[in-house]
C-alpha cells in the first residue's frame, strides 16, 4: 500500500492510500501546500472552539427558539443553566464575558467590525434594543465545522 508522507508547518504527516489516483492527488496536494492550509484550517477551528467557549452554547440556546431571538437576559440564564448541568466552572465574570462573546459574533457590534477577518459572517444580530437573534444558517455552518475541526 503507498504511503504520502508530508510537512504540514513542524507535523509530518505519513497517509497510506490504497488507490492510485488518491495517491497522486495526496502528493499533489502534499507539494502544492494544499494539505498544509487544510492544517491550518483545521487548527484555526480548533482554536476557535477553545478561545470562545460560550459560543456553541449561546448558538444551541438560540437555535432551539423557533424565533430564533431571545432577550440576552434569558440566554445567558439557560447557558449559566447548562454550564452549571455539565459541571463547567463559571467565573465571577460571566455575564461580562457571555456578552463579550455576543459582541465578538454580532453584526451590529463595534467589536466585530473592528475584529472581523476577512469573509466572516456574523451569526449573531440584535432585532431590538435588548434582543439577541441568530443567523440560522451561519450559526449551523459554524457549529459544523466545530464539530468536524475544519473551518472550511
Amino acid at each position: 500500500m503507498p504511503t504520502i508522507t508530508g510537512q504540514t508547518g513542524s507535523n509530518s504527516v505519513n497517509i497510506e492510500v490504497d488507490h492510485e489516483e488518491t495517491s497522486r492527488w495526496l502528493k499533489e496536494a502534499t507539494d502544492s501546500g494544499e494539505l498544509h492550509r487544510l492544517f491550518e484550517e483545521w487548527e484555526r477551528a480548533r482554536k476557535l472552539s477553545h478561545s470562545h467557549p460560550y459560543l456553541g452554547d449561546m448558538l444551541a440556546v438560540l437555535m432551539s427558539v423557533p424565533s430564533g431571538q431571545l432577550s440576552r437576559t434569558r440566554v445567558q440564564e439557560r447557558v449559566l443553566r447548562e454550564r452549571e448541568k455539565r459541571g463547567h466552572s463559571i467565573p465571577r465574570t460571566f455575564s461580562h464575558t457571555v456578552q463579550s462573546s455576543y459582541n465578538r459574533h454580532c453584526e451590529d457590534s463595534k467589536v466585530f467590525q473592528q475584529e472581523r477577518l476577512p469573509n466572516e459572517r456574523p451569526l449573531f444580530y440584535t432585532s431590538m434594543r435588548g434582543i439577541w437573534a441568530v443567523y440560522r444558517d451561519e450559526a449551523a455552518r459554524w457549529l459544523d465545522r466545530l464539530r468536524t475541526g475544519c473551518s472550511g
